[in-house]
């Protein structure tokens, strides 16, 4: 993608494979496997196959994930394997994408949103294709993405950043400013104290407006079975009330929206 193209317009396999040429500027792999995989990941999520050609990695790493789970000591080492670079971009068609494309739709909704809204931020960005994304939406904003810096997804983020007039840090802290909207899709998941994280958030950027899609209770590369609410560790099945009730706390009111099983949810501060 350059910076004179729709990310949010129709995706094809020339998409893809663009991306894929823009990470190999920053990774080695094998270009053919890695579009192959892609395409296989895609029909699986779209159709709940079990194909034996997908879960061969995916199935190994997710067992190298929740085996260290077991051992209690999380391998982070997951986020760099190769494998990540199609599940990357199958998370960004599948999901985050539709969630922006539901949310752009919604006029009324939108148009709340956009009024007063200065600075976005995309929490946990991958590649950068959601932060660009919402600079598309949000074209008269500072939009900032998120992201480990040793790892080699900031490096591609930040080159996509530089296309497309937006910026990537590691914390939201370094921003030095307030932000005003707040996007995160998939991203609280990856905390073993996902409501710790959230304080720290809204304290360093006491937003108007976050914009969440949590799936705390699938099984999934870098989710955990249980996580801690305060000093207890509760199942991740409960957690997500956990979290949804500590916002209400720090004064946010979830918004009726027609979204599909209300994703994402929108939390605007009352």
């Amino acid at each position: 993608m350059t910076k004179t193209q729709s990310v949010l317009g129709n995706i094809s396999d020339q998409n893809f494979k663009e991306y894929l040429s823009l990470v190999s500027r920053f990774r080695d792999f094998d270009f053919n496997q890695m579009h192959n995989l892609g395409h296989q990941i895609l029909k699986y999520y779209r159709s709940n196959e079990k194909g034996r050609n997908l879960l061969q990695p995916g199935q190994k790493l997710e067992k190298q994930w929740y085996d260290s789970l077991d051992r209690k000591s999380p391998d982070m080492s997951v986020y760099s394997n190769d494998f990540f670079i199609p599940e990357v971009w199958a998370c960004w068609v599948l999901y985050s994408r539709k969630y922006l494309l539901s949310l752009k739709k919604s006029e009324n909704l939108i148009k709340l949103i956009r009024s007063n809204i200065e600075s976005v931020v995309d929490l946990g960005c991958g590649f950068g294709y959601t932060t660009a994304a919402l600079k598309e939406i949000f074209q008269n904003t500072e939009v900032y993405g998120t992201n480990i810096k040793e790892s080699f997804q900031f490096s591609v983020a930040s080159e996509l950043g530089r296309l497309n007039k937006f910026s990537i840090v590691e914390d939201v802290k370094e921003i030095g400013e307030k932000i005003d909207f707040i996007f995160a899709s998939e991203y609280f998941e990856h905390f073993e104290d996902p409501i710790s994280h959230l304080n720290h958030i809204i304290r360093h950027t006491k937003p108007k407006c976050l914009v969440i899609a949590n799936a705390f209770g699938s099984r999934s590369i870098g989710h955990f079975n249980n996580y801690w609410s305060g000093s207890s560790l509760v199942s991740n099945k409960k957690i997500g009330r956990d979290f949804n009730k500590r916002l209400r706390e720090l004064g946010f009111r979830s918004m009726k929206t027609k979204f599909w099983n209300n994703r994402p949810s929108v939390w605007i501060r009352s």
